[in-house]
């Protein structure tokens, strides 16, 4: 800014096409849109996910998850997680 500051320059407005600098740079908008999405994920989310594989109780909760999205103990699969609804105490 204290460089700027000791110039003496004028500001001329170049409309549209005239401008081809700012004009190129308006047009590679579409060029920087969002390719790709990514998800963090914890650990430990992928370790429980693992360790469905060896417990029986877990697979056989897992097919009836699969049928019925919520079961009566409150169990429901939710992104690949099981989960239990607790309900809620009126205190």
């Amino acid at each position: 800014m204290t460089r700027l500051m000791d110039l003496q320059f004028k500001i001329i407005y170049k409309q549209g096409k005239e401008n081809l600098a700012a004009d190129a740079l308006s047009r590679v908008a579409h060029m920087m849109a969002l390719q790709a999405v990514s998800q963090v994920q914890p650990q430990w989310i992928q370790e429980v996910h693992n360790s469905y594989a060896t417990n029986a109780q877990t697979q056989e909760l897992l097919s009836l998850l699969a049928i019925a999205s919520l079961n009566d103990n409150g169990f429901s699969l939710e992104q690949c997680l099981i989960r239990k609804r607790y309900l809620d105490l009126d205190w």
